[in-house]
């Protein structure tokens, strides 16, 4: 990414004060978690920063914004869904280790994930699936018992599985 030049900063900052609050509410309505909208918004005046020339030379430069958090909204909320579907299907004794490489670095998974169940569900998740911590070391960290723990990540997959198949009744 370039540097900014002063003129595109100002530009950027303009369209920051004038769009910032619309933006975080409309993703807050779509993204139902403070932090996730917030995350939207920022990735999406990050692209305006990458993009900077394509966004000055249009002519509806808040409208351009406006697409790019949109098209950020709906590809997070299909993403979540995919993984929903994925972790859903999951035999109880699936091996992560096997699918460690295939994660993608850049992924931010706490925007992308984190409201697919209770935030304590998702924390115990992400350390299980996601960290290959075991679960002893899970247990340990969220000051819980090793067979709570395995309770409690059972609840979550049999929550993903019924966000799963009432997602499939909608389809």
């Amino acid at each position: 990414m370039h540097k900014l030049t002063s003129a595109e900063r100002e530009f950027i900052d303009k369209l920051y004060n004038e769009q910032y609050y619309q933006m975080f509410a409309y993703a807050q309505a779509a993204m139902v978690d403070d932090a996730a909208a917030q995350e939207v918004v920022q990735a999406a005046f990050e692209i305006a920063c990458r993009r900077i020339e394509h966004l000055m030379h249009s002519p509806r430069p808040s409208g351009w914004l406006w697409n790019v958090l949109k098209y950020l909204i709906k590809n997070l909320k299909r993403n979540k869904r995919l993984m929903a579907s994925y972790m859903a299907r999951l035999p109880d004794n699936f091996d992560w280790a096997s699918i460690a490489d295939e994660r993608l670095p850049d992924e931010n998974v706490d925007v992308l994930y984190a409201d697919l169940t209770g935030y304590q569900e998702y924390e115990l998740l992400k350390k299980f699936a996601l960290e290959d911590k075991p679960l002893k070391e899970i247990a340990a960290e969220a000051g819980i018992s090793i067979s709570i723990c395995k309770q409690r990540l059972y609840r979550a997959r049999l929550k993903l599985q019924k966000l799963m198949a009432k997602y499939n009744e909608n389809k």
